[in-house]
Formats: C-alpha cells, structure tokens, sequence
C-alpha cells in the first residue's frame, strides 16, 4: 500500500487541476434532463439523441473513442440483452485517454445514461426526466474526462455510459462478456449512480461509497482520502450492500475491484418529480471533485514510479464498520425526524437504539444477531427515506 505523503501529494495535484479545469456540469446535467429528451430510455429518439449528446461531449474535450473505427463508431458498442425472454436494445458510449507510463492498465469509469421509462408519472408531469438517476452521474463521467484530458493520467482511463442500466444494467453485462481490454488488465472500476440528492435535509453533505474493500487497502484509502479533501461527509460501506443495484454488478462478479458512489433511493426516486428542480449543484459539485480526486490516486503515479495496487479481495458478508457507518447516517436523520409519520419514527428510533447498541458493543460482539439487526435497520431506513414529497429539499 502507498504511503498516505504519496495520496496527499495527488490530492494537492488534483486540487490544482480543479482550479484551472472548467467543466460545464450543470448544462450537460440540464440537457440530459430536458424534455427534449423525454426521459432517455434505451432505442427510443431521446436515448438516441442523448448517445450523441455524450459523443459530442467527448469529442469536443479531446477524448478519442476507445473502439477501433472511425467517428461515431470509434465511441459506440451496440448490443442486444435480454430481460424476460425480450430483447433488449442499447449502444454503450466509451471514451479512453491512454495512460503515458502504464497504458495497459486501466481504470473504468462509468455511469449509466438511459433513464427509467417505468417510474411514476403524473396528470401534471408524463414525463420521466431521470435528472438524479442518472443524469447528473452521466454529468460526473463527462467532467472527468474533460479534466483528464487536460491533465493526461499516467494509468488509461475508459470512460464508460452505459445503456439499458434500468433493463437490469445490460450495457455494463456486455461490456465485461465483451470487453475491449482484458479484464485483468482493469485495476478498478469506479460506479456513479444517484448523485446529486438530499435524502434530509439534515443529510445534505452525507453520501455513501460501496465496495472499496473489494480492492484492498489500497482502494479503500483512494476513496478515504478522497472524503478527507471533501466538502462531504462520505460513508464507505461494504459491498454487501447495493451489490446488485447498480453496474458495478457485473464488474464485481468477475472479481474487478469495484466502488459504487450513491446518494441512495430518496423520495423522487423513479418518479416524473425527479428533475433539474432537485439536483443539489452544490453537493454534485463537491461528488464530482470527490471523484476526481479517487480517479487520481488510481491513475497517477509518484516521481518514484510509486503506484496504488489495488487488487481484488473478497468482502465478508458484511462488517463492523458497515453499522457504525448506518449508525451515523440514521443518527444525523434524527434531525429530521418530525418529517415522518408517527408509527415510523417510532420504528426509526427502535432501530436507531439498536444499532447504538451495537455500535458500543465493539466489533467484538458482532455476531450474527447482531449483523441481522444491521441488515432490519438498513431495510427499514432505505424504505422510509423513499417516502415524502419529492421536493429535493432545497428550501
């Protein structure tokens, strides 16, 4: 594991790349969840039109395509899944910057661009602008490379939009059935889906990164420095958790070591109410330097050639320090607790007693009694932060 001088001297480059980088996140995020395109559902005009939204995006920051090919063909890997017996149409986006020392190593980056034609609409809003899941992840992948591009990492970075990600993340299947460079060629993966939101308003700066374990240490400590130079109050939990959420599923079922960065479900999740009026700029702005600043560690190495190594280490079920995290989070939304119903902050402060308790037994006396009452709380928490009035929270 490189020491933490090694991490706090790529901090400070990043830092300073983020003072000279312009990056036009809130217009791209604002495009992606216009009505234009009416939702951005995979094979319809307004994924279509999305698809060449990002290519363009890509071009004009001066990130080549990462196929061989000509223009468009260069950026696009069309495929069909299936779901249900039914086939499912997508063209992923991958973009690459060759890494000037290590170029046979990579680092992916990814965020899924279609959105979710199924979510709840209503008589006012029949449309599914998909603002938060997942534009303003897409918004985060397009920043990266705009940076990158102009600061050349020393590992190559793929950048990766996957499609048909709400059709059980069919894109991300066919790239690792299908990859353009070997899988174990791939250091890490890094996952942004649900960005951009407050689940509280007491929860504002609070997000969450999963699955840095499957990494080792050295993944572990890119995503903890990176909270540590952070505006946000990171949680890095286990891939216990979310494992099949998000894109990062299929990467981990191949054993590449994987992070998923999340905000979690909210109440405008897969709902017409989730658009531009409740991304939290302020808080994608603090999630994409986060990001840049967890890319960083990964691809540039020290004048002495020093390298972070991650490689793949397989989680237990779950750990201790997964109910300190869960702790923390559901002890900050007592704040807001006034803004649920009555029987439900009775059971949030039943399980708030219990993870207290846990949490002040130790790791010592985790048992599986105790991982169970984590798992019951966590249940519970992510299905009442889905409740309310889709609002953003903002006001």
């Amino acid at each position: 594991m490189a020491g933490r001088s090694f991490l706090r001297v790529v901090g400070l480059l990043a830092v300073a790349v983020l003072l000279i980088s312009g990056c036009r996140l809130e217009d791209r995020v604002t495009y992606l969840a216009s009505d234009e395109l009416n939702g951005r559902e995979n094979d319809t005009p307004g994924g279509i039109a999305a698809r060449e939204f990002i290519i363009d995006e890509l071009v004009a920051a001066g990130v080549p395509g990462a196929l061989p090919g000509e223009g468009d063909a260069a950026y696009t890997q069309p495929f069909v899944g299936t779901l249900f017996g039914e086939p499912v149409p997508g063209v992923n986006v991958l973009g690459k910057i060759e890494g000037t020392v290590r170029p046979d190593e990579y680092v992916v980056v990814g965020a899924h661009y279609d959105g979710f034609a199924g979510c709840q609409v209503t008589p006012a809003d029949q449309i599914c602008n998909a603002a938060t899941d997942n534009a303003t992840s897409v918004g985060i992948v397009l920043g990266l490379a705009e940076r990158y591009a102009q600061t050349p990492p020393h590992r190559s970075i793929i950048f990766a939009l996957w499609d048909a990600e709400e059709d059980y993340m069919r894109g991300s299947e066919h790239f690792v059935k299908n990859p353009i460079v070997p899988l174990a060629d791939i250091v890490a993966y890094i996952n942004f889906d649900i960005q951009g939101i407050r689940l509280l308003p007491s929860l504002a700066t609070t997000t969450f990164a999963l699955g840095a374990e499957t990494g080792g240490p050295d993944l572990a400590a890119a995503v903890d420095t990176a909270y540590e130079w952070s505006v946000l109050d990171g949680i890095r939990l286990s891939s216990a958790f979310g494992a099949e959420r998000s894109d990062h599923y299929w990467f981990l079922s191949r054993q590449v070591p994987s992070v998923f960065f999340t905000d979690s479900s909210g109440p405008c999740y897969h709902q017409a109410g989730d658009d531009i009026s409740v991304v939290d700029w302020t808080k994608l702005r603090g999630q994409l330097n986060a990001a840049h600043l967890t890319v960083s560690s990964l691809v540039f190495g020290s004048a002495s050639g020093e390298f972070l190594e991650p490689a793949w280490t397989a989680a237990p079920t779950m750990v201790f320090a997964d109910a300190v995290g869960f702790f923390t989070a559901l002890d900050r939304a007592l704040a807001d607790l006034d803004r649920f119903p009555p029987a439900t902050q009775n059971t949030m402060l039943a399980h708030h007693a219990t993870l207290s308790a846990i949490v002040d037994a130790g790791p010592g006396a985790f048992d599986g009694a105790a991982q169970t009452a984590v798992v019951q709380a966590v249940s519970y928490l992510v299905t009442a932060l889905t409740y309310g009035a889709c609002e953003g929270f903002l006001n």
